[in-house]
């Protein structure tokens, strides 16, 4: 579906990893979408050299 769509769109357009930094942040509406995420990019990103880093917070309140 869509999840599957962006996270294959994201590895092509990032191809190899480079440095340390950060080039690419999705932020997603909850743990479970979040957890997700990082399965679709451990299978369709297996051969690749990119690295995925996950956060959480707690929300406090309302935005």
């Amino acid at each position: 579906g869509k999840t599957t769509m962006l996270v294959i769109n994201t590895i092509q357009k990032l191809s190899k990893a480079e440095g340390e930094s950060t080039r690419a942040l999705l932020i997603v509406e909850s743990k479970e979408k979040m957890v997700e995420m990082v399965d679709l990019f451990q299978v369709y990103g297996k051969y690749t050299d990119l690295r995925v880093h996950i956060g959480s917070k707690r929300p406090r309140g309302k935005i």
